[in-house]
């Protein structure tokens, strides 16, 4: 589902930075592609304060799924 990506997402992003403040999907961006092997990959936006005061930065990120299961398979993002 999109709200189990986007959770894998935050968490992603929560390690990457760890004083985040805010994070912002952006659901009107989502968008499926089908991927290798019963893959299918989630894309979409949103933004994200990376310490409180900061401004938010726009991010991208590409979520693999596995369609037969909806298990979350990988997640990459870009700031």
């Amino acid at each position: 589902s999109p709200e189990a990506c986007e959770s894998e997402v935050a968490k992603a992003l929560t390690t990457k930075h760890p004083r985040v403040a805010r994070i912002a999907m952006e659901p009107d961006t989502r968008r499926l592609e089908p991927g290798d092997d019963h893959v299918v990959m989630l894309l979409g936006q949103g933004a994200v304060q990376r310490a409180a005061g900061m401004n938010a930065e726009p991010f991208s990120y590409a979520c693999e799924v596995d369609s037969r299961n909806g298990r979350v398979l990988s997640v990459k993002t870009s700031v």
